[in-house]
């Protein structure tokens, strides 16, 4: 009988989402608002629910149990209480064949609907860049990706020791990153920002261009981490350039004041952190908040003016971001060409990262493609002028579509005189791990 109420309950949350909030945080409110449900009822309901998101847009006109009974099928790789939500002949095939890869279960699943079509599972695949395997990466999205994380330096040996003290299920795949289970408690065995990252492994993979300047930039190497968000690729930065100087800026307070906490367990010591909204033609600092107050002189340290401005949002501004505005409080900017290397982790679509968040795949619009690849052209021609000569930009996206990736790569050569030294379609959807894009930069002409 329990079972019917978790589907019930699942059901009943897919119908009322209507995508305006992750749906993570939605789960989270529903719970909240009904404290009846204990922690294996609430993850029951949350896996049946993420089993109906993981098909996407495909058999539209099935009611969403029977959606998230073929999820369900379609994303089960081992035998869990789920399985009794199944009809039985799903659930024998499934176990009989000792959960088969995907495409043994798709198959299945097109003898059972005729009008399923796999293709119909991730929106917007003719805009996939040129290099994905669109089979097998539209096939990931029916498995939860993995946990990873990043080893830093030094502490290599003390933390593979207690993993392997503890049995956990790790894999070690290169040697600073680990992967585990999804859900693994990994704070109980390392300090979390101090011996290790939770990096995605791709994400981590973002470093390799950065190892190919390394030899190439002074000591230290002034850094400016534009769109921080929550400083994991700086603290990659300082972690494979061992000496640098780091500016970070992000349109959200409360992401730099989580980075600047993350930057203290880590021992790294206080960037110059500064709240900044560039794509609006505006710089705006918190005097008042303990977040700007990281320099000893503020308007040393910020990479923009008027007149040069960047977005360091995750999405458009929109609504939500003008409201956690204070008022305008223009700086002074630094002298020109400030910087030895520029990280660019632009705002995107996050394509490539839906795996972890699939109610994209029935929400996301076509008209965002173009949104954000306007949005990323005009952050980094802005970034260009605080670019020593013959400095480096390092262009990142979350995104599986060309017009963010490639495209956006040879607008910038052809566009804004960038010299591309190094471009690559990081590919995590045969690793359970998230996909991106990552292109290396020399500046050889400042645009006016």
């Amino acid at each position: 009988m329990i079972f019917y109420a978790h589907l019930h309950a699942a059901v009943q949350l897919i119908a009322g989402y209507d995508g305006g909030q992750p749906f993570a945080a939605y789960l989270k409110s529903f719970f909240k608002a009904h404290k009846k449900y204990g922690s294996t009822d609430r993850k029951h309901i949350a896996g049946l629910c993420y089993a109906c998101w993981r098909i996407g847009r495909a058999l539209p006109d099935l009611d969403i149990e029977e959606r998230i009974k073929a999820g369900l099928f379609l994303s089960a790789e081992k035998k869990t209480a789920l399985l009794e939500f199944l009809p039985p002949s799903w659930k024998e095939f499934l176990e009989t064949h000792d959960f088969p890869d995907a495409s043994t279960r798709i198959d299945h699943i097109c003898h059972v609907y005729p009008e399923f079509l796999p293709a119909s599972i991730f929106p917007c695949a003719e805009e996939l860049s040129e290099s994905i395997n669109k089979e097998l990466f539209i096939c990931s999205h029916l498995r939860q990706p993995d946990l990873f994380i990043r080893i830093r330096p030094g502490y290599e040996a003390q933390v593979l020791s207690r993993l392997g003290e503890k049995q956990a299920p790790f894999d070690l795949i290169a040697p600073n990153a680990v992967r585990l289970p999804n859900g693994f408690p990994i704070d109980a065995i390392a300090a979390v920002d101090r011996e290790i990252v939770v990096q995605d492994l791709s994400s981590q993979r973002t470093g390799e261009l950065l190892r190919l300047i390394k030899d190439q930039l002074p000591v230290p190497a002034k850094i400016w981490d534009c769109c921080a968000g929550g400083g994991g690729k700086s603290i990659l930065a300082h972690d494979l350039l061992n000496v640098v100087d780091i500016t970070v800026t992000d349109i959200r307070k409360n992401s730099l004041a989580r980075l600047e906490e993350r930057f203290a367990r880590a021992g790294i010591g206080k960037p110059h952190a500064f709240v900044m909204d560039l794509s609006r033609l505006e710089v705006n600092d918190f005097p008042s908040n303990n977040v700007s107050q990281s320099s000893a002189a503020l308007g040393a340290s910020v990479p923009g003016s008027a007149k040069n401005v960047v977005s360091s949002s995750q999405s458009p501004p929109g609504p939500d971001a003008r409201a956690m505005r204070p008022q305008k409080n223009t700086i002074v900017p630094p002298e020109p060409s400030s910087f030895d290397l520029v990280i660019v982790d632009a705002p995107c679509s996050g394509s490539g990262t839906w795996s972890r968040t699939p109610e994209q795949l029935s929400f996301f619009k076509r008209r965002e493609i173009e949104r954000y690849a306007d949005l990323q052209r005009r952050l980094v021609k802005a970034t260009l002028p605080f670019i020593k000569k013959q400095g480096y930009l390092l262009y990142i996206t979350c995104s599986v579509f060309r017009k963010e990736n490639e495209e956006a790569a040879r607008a910038f050569q052809s566009g804004y005189g960038l010299e591309l030294l190094e471009m690559r379609m990081i590919e995590g959807y045969a690793d359970k791990a998230d996909t991106l894009f990552a292109a290396l930069f020399r500046t050889s002409v400042t645009p006016a």
